[in-house]
């Protein structure tokens, strides 16, 4: 799609410090963290930072719809409509208690 800069929100300090670090102990990890700095590598801007789930709850919405797809992927070319509310939410700064 062309990007240049990708922010990258991840709601796990764990996964955060793997994906920085590339080095994981999960033997089932390592093809995904392998996949991952392929990835990253790519000629784009990639930052990677740690964000409370409760601050974005589209993307924890996203992520646990992605953990379902079984290796598909799906493109979204504009908001899906069952997130509208919580964009709206998010870009209001409304958030919900942890």
């Amino acid at each position: 799609m062309g990007f240049q800069k990708v922010e990258l929100n991840v709601d796990s300090e764990v996964v955060v410090r793997v994906i920085k670090s590339g080095k994981t102990e999960s033997a089932v990890g390592v093809s995904l963290t392998k996949e991952i700095a392929r990835l990253m590598a790519m000629e784009w801007e990639v930052e990677v930072t740690h964000m409370y789930r409760v601050a974005n709850r589209c993307a924890d919405v996203l992520a646990n719809e992605g953990c379902t797809m079984n290796f598909n992927m799906k493109i979204y070319e504009e908001c899906p409509e069952h997130l509208n509310e919580l964009v709206l939410a998010d870009s209001l700064g409304l958030t919900t208690p942890r």
